[in-house]
């Protein structure tokens, strides 16, 4: 049910997103699929994503399954590299890292949201193992966050036309710190209303993190590179918050 609730406001989206972005599309251009790295990127992060899935019920590398899928990852990876900048027409352009700003925001989206993702994991369970709540108990507090994610948003637009988005960002770190450091004496005897106050901090760190590291990255780019980074930055981050995911349920 948690997933169908997403479905209408996928279209209302969808719907918004196309009437406010079509009129600025780039002509359109034919250009030559790179099959060969498609089928590469496929391969690893598919690997990489059953790997990951799985790891926790097999063992990990006491698994011949899990070890097989590791030498997948890295090989096909390499490949994915090696290839991707040797080819006139990458899938993924690659090139774009040479960008030291998009880089640094690269390194900076990928250990935040991974060092994030891992305590919004964390917490629902020990709140189910340790304190007895059920998931949608667990949900309803957790579901605080996105309150000041809402609120933090429209602050973030705001202050990056005022401030330097390093100083924005930096901010966003701080709160998500002062969220981690509100966690260190969690006990099971807390109530409902004193769990929520991590998150509430959280989510507003999480966005005021977000939203400048977002526009840092793309907006260093030439306009032709600007959608390759912006799926790029939203694929390591995405990638970040899965290996995480996994690490956490693991320890």
């Amino acid at each position: 049910m948690a997933f169908y609730i997403k479905v209408p406001l996928a279209f209302v989206i969808a719907f918004g997103a196309w009437r406010i972005l079509t009129p600025h599309e780039f002509p359109t251009v034919k250009a030559s699929v790179d099959y060969v790295g498609l089928v590469l990127l496929v391969v690893w992060v598919g690997a990489l994503q059953i790997m990951l899935g799985n790891g926790q019920e097999a063992d990990w590398f006491n698994s011949d399954f899990i070890v097989m899928l590791l030498i997948v990852v890295i090989v096909g990876f390499i490949s994915f590299v090696i290839w991707e900048m040797t080819d006139k027409n990458p899938i993924v352009n690659l090139r774009i890292f040479s960008n030291r700003a998009f880089s640094v925001s690269m390194v900076v989206i990928a250990l935040a949201f991974g060092g994030v993702f891992g305590s919004i994991v964390l917490v629902p369970m020990w709140q189910q193992i340790g304190m007895g709540y059920t998931a949608t108990w667990a949900g309803y507090n957790s579901a605080f966050g996105g309150v000041t994610c809402l609120i933090a948003a429209p602050i973030a637009s705001y202050l990056m036309t005022r401030i330097d988005h390093r100083a924005i960002a930096s901010i966003g770190l701080l709160f998500c710190a002062a969220a981690a450091l509100m966690r260190v004496g969690y006990s099971d005897q807390m109530t409902f209303w004193q769990l929520v106050w991590p998150h509430l901090t959280l989510g507003f760190g999480m966005i005021m993190m977000l939203i400048p590291l977002m526009d840092m990255s793309v907006s260093s780019l030439p306009p032709e590179d600007t959608a390759a980074g912006a799926g790029q930055f939203n694929f390591v981050r995405t990638l970040a918050s899965a290996i995480s995911a996994a690490a956490v349920i693991a320890v």
